[in-house]
């Protein structure tokens, strides 16, 4: 995806966050080849990562839109779910949007389904 400009967008800083984990710079993930099979995610649309901790577990955090398309996700997950008992997979935040870039803010806690 492009800003109304063209370019390209390579990195998206998150700052401010509830959850000071979720902070930092995510990098577009150049395939969607490789990233968690439980990651339901829109193909048509770049994602964007960075790894991290949470309670203790090493995941790698995302920013992506559900394969639905109405909605933006910044969650967390362990690197494979296969390989630990303790699997981690939580959604911090959402922002319903549409757009091919997520929202620069009015993001809000995701729901628990």
């Amino acid at each position: 995806a492009t800003t109304g400009d063209g370019n390209v967008v390579e990195q998206i800083v998150v700052e401010g966050a509830g959850v000071p984990e979720v902070n930092g710079t995510y990098n577009r993930c150049q395939s969607h080849d490789g990233l968690p099979d439980t990651l339901i995610c829109d193909r048509q649309v770049p994602i964007f990562s960075k790894d991290g901790s949470w309670k203790g577990e090493s995941v790698k955090f995302f920013i992506y839109r559900h394969k639905s398309g109405g909605w933006w996700y910044i969650d967390a997950r362990t690197p494979s779910q296969k390989e630990t008992s303790k699997c981690v997979n939580f959604d911090f935040y959402a922002s319903p949007s549409i757009d091919k870039l997520p929202a620069k803010s009015d993001w809000q806690v995701a729901p628990v389904w």
